[in-house]
């Protein structure tokens, strides 16, 4: 948790992004969506007895775009204000998708341990 929230605050807060100016939705709905997967994996492993999970793939993107950002810091060149946009859409893109199979297959798993059919009666 400590590290999703220095990252965030590197990301938003550093002068070389707009995330936080123009595409603080996008910026929000990206996070939410690959933080949302870590979150249900950590109450997945809870209810299951399973390994506590520390990080989901989707948050790959995310501490890749905080180092896009925050390059010039170290001495690397400054992204302008359409990579990082395209860089969120993609990010977005890429969570939406993760998470929706990840919702599917959860779904799914508990349905098929419970032997309930989601969303319909059972005849």
């Amino acid at each position: 948790m400590l590290a999703y929230s220095i990252a965030t605050i590197l990301w938003l807060w550093s002068p070389y992004s707009v995330a936080r100016q123009r595409y603080f939705v996008l910026f929000t709905l990206s996070f939410g969506l690959a933080f949302g997967k870590v979150a249900t994996k950590i109450i997945y492993a809870h209810l299951t007895k399973r390994r506590f999970p520390f990080y989901s793939g989707l948050m790959i993107p995310f501490f890749l775009g905080c180092l896009l950002v925050n390059l010039p810091f170290i001495g690397g060149p400054q992204i302008n204000a359409e990579l990082e946009f395209s860089f969120l859409l993609l990010w977005f893109a890429i969570a939406l998708v993760g998470y929706g199979n990840w919702a599917y297959h959860l779904v799914h798993s508990f349905c098929g341990y419970l032997n309930i059919h989601c969303l319909r009666l059972k005849s």
